[in-house]
């Protein structure tokens, strides 16, 4: 059996060796071997070289037996499961730009009363991103305060923008985004981004699609395809930036739509809800989600939805208290799910590309 790597242990890492003749431009197999460890979750590094007592992995060897034999090893260095990946080649760490979050507005030692007001005053300027920073930080300053504060805020929310870049995107990334540059905005809706150059849209004439009944929205007058995620009519990097929200669990195949994503792009942003919104709220059904999709590990990570997910609580009064919110403490709600996007969404800023996986039901 012609080996193509094999591995060995040092410290709390599994270090896989890589034979220098088995990596050329043309033999793929040690990255690909690479990434299925990766995906797997495996804190492991990718050294050129030969391991001096190792088990060999061959080409013949079955993905089963693979995922065995990593499974040992992982268990000799650290007996548990799950570590953090670490990137395994220069290939793969070009691969995963930190994402350019923004750093929030924060008063040391503020009172609830002090946080509030500048927060107020804020608003007033503008500044709307600040305004709801200093928000944030006195309901977790101060909970006991937090009803009212929060009843505050959604109703300052609604007199804000509300597509999603405006309402929260823009208080965690700087998409970074230059005059001159070609922005598609895929699945634009009712909500598209304001920064698009074009749209790409599944059913522009179709309201019942994926928008609730809501007509699609093209004020701006800009390019529009009628195209799906998972095929779109674009050139290679065509777009400096993609835009992708709330698309993806709605796809049939999410490699094609991926693949699609980084081919017509050079980077971009993608968001979907988490699984938590999805159970809670109802949409799964009512809003037609196929997919749980996580982040971790390095890794877009989609989940097709079980028929039980896909009920979920079979009610529908929590997203009534969100969406029709009557009390002060269903104000509140709707207020913390806007400041807290982050917790209740996956997000994701990409550059270059992004690893994923799909777990289909069996």
């Amino acid at each position: 059996m012609t080996d193509l790597a094999n591995f060995d242990r040092q410290n709390d890492r599994l270090l896989l060796f890589v034979p220098e003749t088995n990596v050329t431009s043309s033999n793929l197999e040690p990255y690909k071997l690479a990434q299925d460890l990766k995906v797997q979750g495996y804190q492991v590094n990718m050294v050129l070289g030969q391991s001096s007592n190792h088990t060999p992995l061959g080409t013949d060897c079955q993905r089963e037996q693979v995922h065995e034999i990593c499974t040992e090893a992982q268990r000799a260095i650290s007996g548990v499961y799950g570590i953090e990946t670490v990137d395994l080649s220069p290939r793969s760490h070009q691969r995963y730009t930190t994402q350019p979050r923004r750093t929030k507005l924060r008063i040391p030692d503020a009172s609830a009363a002090q946080l509030v007001h500048t927060a107020r005053q804020l608003m007033l300027e503008g500044k709307g991103n600040e305004s709801f920073d200093l928000y944030e930080q006195a309901i977790d300053s101060f909970p006991e305060f937090a009803v009212e504060i929060l009843a505050e805020v959604y109703e300052i929310g609604r007199a804000r923008q509300q597509n999603r870049y405006e309402q929260y995107q823009s208080r965690y990334f700087d998409f970074n985004i230059k005059p001159g540059q070609r922005v598609l905005d895929v699945g634009s809706g009712h909500l598209p981004f304001p920064m698009a150059t074009d749209l790409a849209e599944y059913a522009p004439e179709d309201n019942s699609y994926g928008r609730a009944g809501q007509a699609f929205n093209n004020d701006a007058g800009l390019p529009v395809t009628a195209c799906s995620v998972e095929k779109m009519p674009f050139k290679d990097k065509e777009f400096d930036f993609v835009y992708c929200s709330h698309v993806l669990e709605h796809v049939t195949s999410p490699e094609k739509a991926c693949q699609e994503l980084m081919r017509v792009a050079k980077r971009g942003y993608l968001e979907t809800p988490a699984r938590v919104t999805d159970l809670f709220f109802n949409t799964a059904r009512i809003s037609n989600h196929h997919w749980n999709v996580q982040y971790r590990n390095h890794a877009l990570h989609f989940y097709e939805y079980t028929e039980d997910e896909i009920t979920g609580l079979n009610c529908d009064i929590n997203l009534q208290s969100i969406t029709s919110p009557q009390s002060p403490r269903e104000k509140a709600l709707a207020a913390l799910m806007v400041l807290k996007s982050d917790k209740i969404n996956t997000m994701l800023y990409w550059n270059e590309g992004f690893n994923f996986k799909v777990h289909r039901n069996s």
